[in-house]
């Protein structure tokens, strides 16, 4: 879960921005703000548990923070990171461990939709 968080969210959240703009905020940016996971379709999950559905994202104007709940031994777990990141119309780039990320993002009232590719993520406006 931890993974397909890092990798879809912002989890995630995970981001990396251009060293260039580092400091200037992205103008317009409809993302900013707390958002909490809703749903979650991938290879590796269907659905979310009581647990999962902890997780949540904020994003500020050029970082991003990312609290991803997974049970672990029958314990519901936390980890949080906070990254950089960048976007380019309706992508949202990022880096981990050095690789580009790329998802595509939408907005729809007070619902963030994160594609990765591998798999969905809906968040709520919180």
């Amino acid at each position: 879960m931890k993974k397909v968080l890092l990798l879809l969210s912002v989890s995630i959240l995970i981001f990396s921005s251009c060293k260039k703009d580092e400091d200037e905020p992205i103008k317009g940016n409809e993302l900013l703000g707390k958002w909490k996971v809703f749903s979650i379709e991938s290879n590796q999950y269907q659905s979310l548990d009581e647990c999962m559905s902890k997780s949540w994202v904020l994003f500020e104007n050029t970082t991003v923070t990312s609290k991803d709940y997974e049970k672990v031994g029958g314990d519901c777990m936390s980890s949080q990171n906070t990254f950089n990141y960048t976007v380019e119309g309706s992508q949202l780039k990022y880096k981990v461990d050095g690789e580009e990320i790329i998802l595509i993002y939408s907005i729809s009232g007070n619902k963030l939709t994160l594609d990765g590719g591998n798999g969905t993520i809906v968040y709520t406006k919180m």
